[in-house]
């Protein structure tokens, strides 16, 4: 009688411990439902000027400064207007902080975002790889635009990606018992990779890296022979803008250093980034600036241009590409035409310059240094 009974409860036991284990599956698979979604970038957000944009979708109109050589007045000559006041103090000089000016603004996702961005820069260079970036318990692609932006601004060297085939995956896994987790990818829209269409593979990429180093590594030997950071800045401001013109084919290479340093020719983000990449690497701090350029007939356009300090912990302001006009006819640049925008101060440089800090429309309004009201005096 009593196997009888112990053989029953075996029976009970053995019973429970099924549904127990069914029951622990079925509360697993009501706790973790995945639910993978993808969310493209480029559909949502650019609605500005953005640093890195691909040629075809550039809101930068070609009305760059045009000059007759024959008439003294013909360059463009920009309205008065009024400094804009929302701006940060000069950060002091320390650490090589302007290589990652942008990013010590973002918020710590959109930090996590873009070091992991940077860790993966290699992954870019060979073209299809999918790139965890993340997670979090909130989802928001502006902050991935955020982060997308100060990385475009900070690093001109990652100039071989097509902002428009970038897409940001979001894998989310949503639970009854807690927050839903997002999971946060990169992958190439077109299922292809992420480069312009100019190069198809890392081969070509890596050549046109090298191709950028030499000419920037070139100009930076030619600067050995000066000793102040003044006429260093000069020289390389002079160097891009005589060797380069600005472009009015819409180039694919048009808004990055490639196309200024190795084809010698591109729009104001090309100018822009260029002078700030040769800049980076001899330790003069400089940003990229985005904004409103307004000419003298009153007409506006999204622009980009430089802030550099000088040795005196003062910020100027430089627009390499309006000191380089289209000149109309044969001739040559006069000292101060192509100087004119030159380590400025706020006084004459917001006449026809406007600073937008929110780059994407996404809400991150990003903080330029203050520069000084006087121009530079050397």
């Amino acid at each position: 009688m009593n196997h009888k009974r112990e053989h029953g409860v075996s029976i009970v036991n053995t019973i429970l411990i099924i549904l127990i284990i069914i029951a622990l599956i079925i509360i697993y698979f009501l706790i973790t439902v995945d639910d993978t979604k993808k969310v493209s970038i480029t559909n949502n957000v650019i609605t500005n000027y953005i640093p890195g944009i691909s040629t075809n979708q550039n809101t930068e109109q070609p009305s760059q400064p045009t000059q007759n050589i024959t008439l003294s007045n013909s360059i463009l000559d920009p309205h008065p207007g009024s400094p804009n006041e929302n701006q940060t103090p000069t950060p002091s000089p320390d650490n090589n902080q302007y290589t990652h000016y942008f990013y010590n603004q973002l918020g710590d996702k959109e930090k996590a975002m873009y070091t992991q961005i940077i860790n993966n820069v290699d992954s870019f260079k060979r073209g299809n790889e999918r790139i965890a970036i993340g997670s979090s318990t909130d989802e928001s692609d502006a902050d991935f635009q955020s982060c997308w932006d100060a990385f475009s601004m900070d690093r001109p060297e990652v100039f071989y990606v097509d902002t428009q085939k970038v897409s940001l995956v979001t894998s989310s896994s949503s639970s009854f018992l807690g927050p839903t987790k997002y999971e946060f990818y990169l992958q190439p829209q077109d299922g292809r990779s992420y480069y312009l269409n100019c190069w198809s593979t890392e081969e070509q990429v890596q050549n046109a890296i090298n191709q950028v180093e030499g000419v920037a590594n070139s100009i930076i030997s030619m600067t050995s022979n000066y000793t102040s950071r003044y006429d260093k800045v000069k020289f390389i401001h002079d160097y891009l803008i005589e060797n380069a013109d600005y472009d009015r084919d819409e180039d694919i290479n048009n808004s990055d250093i490639y196309g200024m340093l190795v084809k010698n020719k591109a729009v104001c983000e090309g100018y822009a980034k260029a002078f700030k990449y040769i800049l980076d690497k001899i330790g003069i701090p400089c940003v990229v600036v985005c904004g409103d350029g307004q000419s003298d007939d009153g007409h506006t356009e999204f622009h980009a241009w430089d802030y550099v300090l000088m040795e005196d912990n003062n910020w100027y302001a430089v627009d390499a590409t309006w000191d380089d006009p289209i000149v109309i006819g044969n001739g040559k640049l006069s000292e101060q035409t192509k100087h004119r925008y030159f380590l400025v101060g706020s006084n004459s440089f917001f006449a026809g310059h406007k600073e937008d800090g929110d780059v994407s429309g996404t809400g991150q309004s990003f903080k330029y240094p203050q520069i000084s009201t006087t121009d530079y005096k050397k």
